[in-house]
């Protein structure tokens, strides 16, 4: 049986459109994924990139480097010097690079009190190569599982500021007493 010019034309038609679809999906859209998703990141980094950690609190100051040592990878700074525990550093570095943010909303300037803004619960600060990246944590919202956070605020105050929420467990990671900071000795 021999096949018709048309009847070869279409099936070439259905091939090359057939090839562009499954293109479209597999490579485009996959990207298209993976920005989207790189934009509802707290912050987008890598953990391996965080070089320094500091965290205001209460008027207390934390400030932790990364280390290159056998037995641990960071080390407390501030308030004294002494090894950082890796685990709670962990937990922190790991809510930074893999957590999303749920939304983003504008406020005037004069309702960064309603959110916990004013007087932050927490102010973090992190060193990436050579570039400061700041995120600083109000209150909780009124089911409790997102804080109201600002990420890199601007210098100066414009008339409205940009908040996001971000999951609760940013609150815990560094609602931590300064023991559980330091590494145990054992």
């Amino acid at each position: 049986m021999k096949l018709q010019r048309t009847t070869w034309g279409l099936l070439m038609a259905a091939l090359v459109l057939g090839g562009g679809v499954y293109f479209y999906e597999m490579i485009v859209r996959s990207y298209q994924t993976e920005v989207v998703a790189r934009q509802r990141k707290v912050i987008d980094l890598k953990e391996q990139d965080i070089q320094e950690i500091t965290i205001e609190k209460e008027g207390r100051t934390l400030q932790f480097e990364r280390v290159e040592a056998e037995t641990y990878n960071w080390r407390m700074v501030k308030p004294q010097e002494e090894i950082a525990n890796d685990a709670a550093i962990a937990f922190l570095t790991n809510l930074l690079v893999e957590k999303e943010r749920d939304r983003m909303f504008l406020i005037a300037a004069e309702e960064k009190d309603t959110y916990g803004l004013e007087e932050p619960f927490a102010t973090l600060t992190l060193k990436v190569a050579g570039e400061d990246h700041t995120l600083i944590l109000g209150r909780p919202n009124f089911d409790q599982k997102w804080v109201y956070a600002q990420i890199n605020p601007p210098s100066e105050t414009p008339e409205e500021l940009e908040v996001t929420l971000i999951p609760i467990e940013f609150r815990y990671a560094v609602e931590r007493d300064l023991n559980e900071w330091r590494r145990s000795s054992r």
